[in-house]
């Protein structure tokens, strides 16, 4: 695996556990009324990692864990 196959994983990793903040904001307040901005950072932190797979990358497939 390259340096680029784990920048993907990572990004899917920090993708699929980005929304925990979220979810502890909801449990705590018992409101869904505002969103967590650690949320939102995770979301771009992640796509950020998985589009630099796919810049370089553009015919590879998508690394699933």
């Amino acid at each position: 695996m390259t340096f680029f196959d784990y920048l993907q994983l990572l990004g899917g990793f920090v993708l699929a556990l980005g929304y925990i903040p979220q979810i502890i904001q909801i449990i705590t307040t018992h409101s869904c009324r505002d969103l967590n901005l650690r949320t939102y950072l995770a979301m771009v932190l992640g796509i950020g990692l998985m589009e630099a797979f796919f810049l370089l990358y553009p015919n590879q497939h998508v690394l699933h864990p």
